[in-house]
């Protein structure tokens, strides 16, 4: 199922377990109330139909807070990533807003709604702390503009698709190296569905507009086309 409209698409592809949000930031927001209340909204039926099976030994959810992305408001811009007027001079380059606003909002959008949750940094996903036997320890993570991460996670992040956790992944996560250079696409851009429209790291435009192309109860409660004014990652 796709909901789609030129720069944003929400994709959830029930066969990978893999729900992929192409939104960006959290500065404005329109009917859903913020990026998270959308976010939430998607992945209730996952977590309805999840509560009934958890066997309570860990949180059915958890929320990748990228040490490494962090990381690149301290390092130098270089290279490709814009500098000058209007930017830090960083890597992380946007002055708008800061990474740690997406996982420290989800943190406290799920203790507001009382949803538990366990934190998972880059380096546990890398030792494997996703899946234990070959299951998912946490049924769904959720992944919101982690942009650096290694290659390693990459494969450990497919591996828990395969072993059949839900991955929810927002914005521009997956987009970089961990020196701040781009991938020029999202790393697991097959698998989501999706793919950057430029390979640089400026490639945000303005999006008020979503369409729901079929009909799905994932989306059945939809409030119209109206999302919110924003920029956001385009895509192909």
């Amino acid at each position: 199922m796709t909901w789609q409209r030129t720069s944003i698409r929400i994709t959830f592809t029930h066969r990978h377990r893999l729900f992929s949000v192409l939104d960006s930031r959290p500065e404005r927001c329109g009917r859903f109330g913020s990026w998270a209340s959308l976010g939430l909204w998607l992945l209730a039926c996952a977590l309805g139909t999840l509560a009934s099976s958890a066997q309570a030994a860990e949180p059915v959810v958890a929320i990748h807070d990228s040490e490494l992305t962090r990381a690149l408001d301290s390092m130098p811009a270089t290279g490709t990533t814009p500098s000058g007027t209007g930017t830090t001079g960083k890597q992380w380059w946007l002055s708008s807003w800061k990474y740690f606003v997406m996982p420290d909002s989800l943190k406290e959008a799920l203790r507001s709604d009382g949803t538990p949750f366990r934190v998972v940094q880059d380096s546990n996903i890398v030792s494997g702390l996703l899946t234990t036997n070959g299951v998912p320890r946490y049924p769904i993570l959720i992944s919101l503009a982690c942009e650096a991460v290694l290659d390693q996670e990459i494969a450990e992040l497919t591996n828990y698709v395969a072993a059949g956790g839900f991955l929810f992944v927002g914005s521009s996560s997956f987009t970089r190296f961990t020196n701040g250079s781009p991938r020029g696409d999202f790393a697991i851009a097959d698998a989501m569905g999706v793919h950057a429209f430029s390979p640089m790291l400026t490639n945000w435009t303005v999006n008020q507009y979503l369409t729901r192309q079929v009909q799905h109860r994932l989306v059945s409660g939809s409030i119209g086309s109206y999302f919110c004014h924003d920029k956001f990652r385009r895509h192909s």
